[in-house]
């Protein structure tokens, strides 16, 4: 990605289509999720007993898989015939 000094950071082409269908997109969603609960908790009466920190860490897990996910092709968001760099 080219920046002269006077342009910013601009959103790829198919923006709409890789925030609809990207697999990092949706596992960073999960993860949010994942951290929401864990902070709401300990406020809702137990139903099953889980460990403290549990979602948290499922949430980190998540998190790491968000970012391999997004070095996978995926050829709904681009394409069959991928370039390789």
């Amino acid at each position: 990605m080219n920046l002269t000094p006077k342009q910013g950071p601009m959103l790829v082409p198919n923006w709409r289509r890789v925030l609809r269908y990207s697999y990092s997109i949706r596992l960073n969603i999960f993860a949010t999720f994942l951290f929401g609960v864990e902070f709401l908790l300990p406020y809702i009466p137990q139903i099953w007993p889980v460990p403290t920190g549990a979602f948290a860490a499922f949430g980190c897990v998540v998190t790491i898989l968000a970012g391999i996910a997004r070095l996978i092709p995926q050829p709904k968001i681009s394409g069959e015939n991928n370039e390789q760099a």
